[in-house]
């Protein structure tokens, strides 16, 4: 087991920052943006504010902070030109071209003969066929093709690379991991916080800091945390206003504040705050929902795990057939000839990262249930319409469960598979592509007793639910009843679970994976079908106002993407 984080440890060099990360009033963090030179005020002292368990801790939020503003993404970095921006150059517009072109040298950064050659250059250049997906991007192609192909064939990144919302997600998660490393007396509300603090603080780096290099050289020794490029665009303020408390001044270490080389980075460090206040309540909502210090061994059984499988996008093909591991001769074949395999045209690895399995043994059946769990920062669904759109609202959300469901279970007959041939080594056996991590593994062997170790892994485990933790939910969702659970006031109400059975019956469980693998086929070979087509405008665009693709388009020239005209010329 890991230490309880200790907050205590950060560099006195960084007292611009600390009342920042405890996400303290911006009153209180210009106070401690004073040099180092005079004496800090008891009350906004580091080591008092950052004591740890059972000391005492920071109130959870001010309560002048406004919930419904919390989540209000301040600043943007570099964004993308809309309808109302001004014209731009057409020397300056994108061509899909133009992009493969410059992924295909990235990717052979050898192979420059013909770089002065564009009629040879453009005959080489082709749309190649995606071969390793995840349930984010197959759902991305399932809404709207178009912007599949920006994000995943022609690799664009949204501009700004991250935004508020998505940065909480990432560090709850991270914290949420974290928590279940400590010893369960340890997983306190105070140690679930400040880990995300510490993550946050990692992320952030050092911000509003003297930009010399005798400055910098000082940080580099006493703190190991800097700016993550991509975080860096988070609460900036662009058009150079500084408000009262927006920013915070750090002086120079040496109280030289005639320096000429002194400069001031701008950002919002009220709307930081009110972020992290938001970010915490979210983690004490879920400590409200669930008691770390209550799941006991072995539980979570895995954390963070990656999974992945091979489908086979022939028609008619089997689960049995995706895997190959029928033949394990071909298997070799095809990794030592990588150009046969056909990876991407003919099948399509699928893999992604599940937050967290949980298993219990149910003597009933003489099982080990295993459920999938899945944080969320975002709302509940809000479940006030009809059964039917009801029914449609809470498929959607577990739709991209189901296929860590259907990979998991995948990954477990191939363990089963190679548990059932008397293989030499455990270089072999550890050596396939697609078999379950060693850990789960020995985790699983460990719940199992001797006499069932060599007993068919399907026999013995049953995948038996699906959970969607919700660290929020709407404040007049009618399933929270009266009470509001302690989620406050305002427009944020409590942490709310959302349970999915995979089947009451073998049959019945069978029948979801089935019906999951064929949607998974079915949208691969679209887009197989779609790049076969060679023509960017194959990929057409949806509807809805919000997705990236309206921004990703109006940065192409003329008529390289696929456009739908609308009433009057205008687009989403």
């Amino acid at each position: 087991m890991k230490k309880a984080p200790c907050i205590n440890c950060f560099s006195p060099l960084h007292r611009a920052s600390l009342c920042t990360l405890m996400f303290l009033p911006s009153k209180a963090s210009a106070a401690m943006a004073l040099p180092p030179s005079r004496s800090f005020s008891p009350a906004v002292s580091p080591s008092r504010r950052f004591r740890f368990r059972g000391q005492g801790h920071m109130p959870l939020l001010a309560s002048s902070t406004n919930p419904s503003a919390m989540g209000k993404r301040a600043t943007s970095c570099k964004p993308l030109s809309s309808a109302s921006s001004q014209v731009v150059d057409d020397r300056d517009m994108l061509d899909p071209y133009d992009i493969l072109r410059g992924l295909q040298k990235k990717s052979s950064p050898g192979d420059d003969a013909d770089d002065n050659d564009d009629s040879t250059t453009l005959q080489k250049v082709k749309i190649p066929h995606p071969t390793h997906l995840s349930p984010t991007s197959l759902e991305t192609f399932k809404k709207c093709p178009q912007a599949f192909f920006f994000l995943y064939i022609l690799k664009l990144k949204p501009d700004p690379p991250i935004t508020p919302e998505l940065a909480r997600g990432i560090l709850c998660h991270k914290a949420l991991e974290d928590i279940f490393d400590l010893t369960p007396e340890d997983r306190t509300l105070d140690n679930l916080q400040n880990l995300f603090r510490k993550e946050w603080k990692g992320k952030r780096g050092v911000r509003n800091s003297v930009a010399s290099g005798e400055h910098m050289e000082r940080l580099d020794e006493n703190d190991d945390s800097q700016n993550d490029e991509s975080y860096d665009c988070l609460f900036r303020i662009d058009d150079g206003r500084q408000e009262e408390y927006g920013s915070i001044r750090m002086h120079d270490m040496r109280n030289n504040d005639d320096d000429a080389s002194i400069t001031t980075s701008s950002y919002d460090i009220e709307e930081e705050i009110k972020w992290g206040q938001y970010s915490l309540r979210l983690l004490h909502n879920y400590y409200q929902l669930e008691d770390p210090r209550k799941v006991q061994p072995p539980n979570p059984l895995m954390k963070e795990m990656w999974v992945n499988a091979k489908f086979n996008l022939n028609a008619n093909s089997s689960m049995d057939d995706d895997d190959d591991y029928n033949d394990d001769n071909h298997e070799e074949e095809r990794d030592n000839n990588p150009e046969e395999s056909k990876l991407g045209r003919d099948s399509i690895i699928v893999r992604g990262k599940i937050d967290r399995i949980d298993m219990h043994y149910d003597p009933s059946n003489n099982k080990i249930h295993l459920r999938i769990i899945d944080y969320k920062t975002g709302k509940k669904p809000n479940f006030k319409y009809s059964p039917s759109v009801n029914e449609r609202i809470a498929n959607e959300q577990f739709w991209k469960m189901k296929i860590y469901a259907l990979i998991l279970w995948k990954m477990i007959l191939r363990a089963e598979k190679m548990n059932s041939h008397n293989y030499g080594s455990a270089d072999q056996r550890e050596g396939y592509k697609y078999g379950i991590p060693w850990m789960f593994r020995q985790k699983l062997l460990q719940a199992m007793d001797e006499t069932r170790d060599r007993q068919k892994w399907s026999e013995i485990i049953e995948l038996h639910s699906l959970k969607l933790v919700y660290l929020t939910s709407h404040a007049d969702d009618a399933s929270l009843g009266n009470g509001n659970g302690g989620g406050g006031g305002g427009s944020i109400g409590p942490a709310r679970y959302l349970d999915f059975s995979l089947g009451s019956n073998p049959s019945e469980f069978q029948s979801i994976l089935d019906e999951m693998q064929n949607e998974i086929e079915s949208i691969g070979r679209e887009i197989a079908e779609m790049v076969d087509l060679q023509d960017p405008k194959a990929f057409q665009h949806c509807d809805w106002k919000y997705c990236s693709c309206h921004e990703f388009r109006r940065r192409f020239r003329g008529d390289t993407v696929w456009s739908r005209e609308r009433e009057g010329g205008v687009e989403w």
